[in-house]
């Protein structure tokens, strides 16, 4: 299958993702990881002017969601991607961990797609059962957005975050309410997409 032609825009936020060759999980200190990946993160706002919303390091792959005013989002993410992969390279004296594949992307067009595509990225270590509360899990941007934790990169809210609940016990409750199955697996298929395109209705349970 031909890939997807990348639609550059100067405004709307990508949700982009990637995961390690053949899914193996990565060999090395996370803790090192993250800050490796998160001074990428600080290279991508600082070199490329891109604007990261979020991000969530995993086991084995990533979610990001970031703008590139710059229109660029390819150029960050060869350079992110490649940079990352040489160091674990180096740090595992293998290269079972680096990136099996290009990163996957997806535009985000309206501030109700924002709203579930940023639940869905903080959610992750939830639906891996990690946490039973995301704002725990130690290597997201979220705990550093919530003031609980150093920022370790800049993170930016695109205008759309006005849809996302403030920082009270409200968006607590927000943020672990986690999908339903059938309402994850939609999101999961509209992510695949050029353009984010989310089911009608979503359904929730408490986690």
């Amino acid at each position: 299958m031909p890939r997807k032609a990348l639609e550059r825009n100067p405004e709307l936020p990508y949700h982009v993702y990637n995961r390690s060759l053949n899914k193996n999980f990565y060999s090395c200190d996370m803790g090192r990881l993250w800050q490796e990946s998160t001074a990428l993160c600080c290279i991508l706002t600082w070199i490329f002017g891109a604007r990261i919303h979020s991000f969530v390091l995993m086991s084995n792959h990533f979610h990001m969601l970031i703008s590139t005013p710059e229109q660029n989002l390819d150029d960050c993410m060869r350079y992110f991607q490649s940079e990352l992969s040489r160091w674990l390279s180096n740090e595992t004296e293998s290269q079972s961990n680096c990136f099996g594949a290009r990163y996957k992307w997806s535009i985000i067009k309206n501030a109700s797609h924002y709203n579930m595509v940023y639940r869905y990225i903080y959610q992750n270590p939830l639906r891996a059962g990690i946490v039973t509360q995301a704002e725990d899990y130690p290597f997201s941007t979220l705990r550093g957005k919530l003031g609980l934790a150093k920022l370790p990169c800049p993170l930016y809210d695109h205008e759309f975050h006005g849809n996302i609940p403030p920082i009270t016990e409200d968006q607590d409750n927000w943020l672990n309410s986690v999908f339903d199955g059938e309402s994850l697996q939609k999101i999961r298929n509209g992510l695949r997409r050029k353009s984010f395109h989310p089911p009608l209705r979503l359904q929730y349970r408490k986690n």
